[in-house]
């Protein structure tokens, strides 16, 4: 819609409900309105939201939000303020400057308790993993068997040629095995 100026905690404000507030503040000298629009989160989170008002210029500039523990936290420890520039609204007078007067701000974030970090323990048991010792390999006949001698790189050529006479052999067997089935898939008995 065209007369939308910003959605707030589910909460659309219409350009007419910015330019009542404006008036709101004009009349009463309250340059910084509660919205009305507060959330909590079943008492684990609660937040209140404000326009800040120029009275000068006459616009709602930005919005405050205080954001806290609710009330099932029995010891405030954390929480947060932070302000949202207003979308332009209405109609803006040409080539018209007036100087900024800044909203005189009353909410504050309430006082919080300390915070200490709690102290994790630097060195635990959890990757002290000392791997056992494997099992010995049983002798393949035409297999030599390892030793727990560092191979040489002759050592590594000779092993890698027995495995590559091996693989050209199991090679020529699987050919020999699919040449003599039939191409059909059915094999006959």
């Amino acid at each position: 819609m065209k007369d939308e100026v910003i959605k707030i905690g589910g909460t659309i404000l219409y350009t007419n409900m910015l330019l009542t507030l404006v008036h709101q503040a004009l009349q009463t000298g309250n340059t910084e309105i509660d919205l009305q629009i507060n959330w909590d989160s079943d008492g684990d989170w609660e937040w209140v939201a404000y326009a800040l008002v120029d009275i000068s210029c006459r616009r709602i500039y930005a919005f405050k939000i205080i954001l806290q523990e609710g009330s099932k936290v029995p010891v405030k420890r954390f929480g947060c303020m932070g302000y949202v520039l207003c979308p332009d609204y209405g109609e803006i007078v040409p080539n018209m400057t007036r100087p900024i007067s800044y909203a005189t701000e009353i909410a504050k974030l309430p006082p919080l308790e300390s915070y200490s970090m709690p102290d994790y323990p630097q060195d635990d048991t959890v990757d002290d993993f000392t791997p056992s010792v494997p099992p010995p390999i049983a002798e393949v006949p035409g297999l030599p068997i390892p030793t727990t001698a560092s191979f040489g790189l002759n050592d590594i050529r000779s092993e890698l040629s027995l495995i590559n006479a091996n693989l050209i052999r199991i090679a020529t067997v699987l050919e020999k095995m699919a040449g003599s089935m039939p191409l059909n898939g059915n094999a006959s008995r």
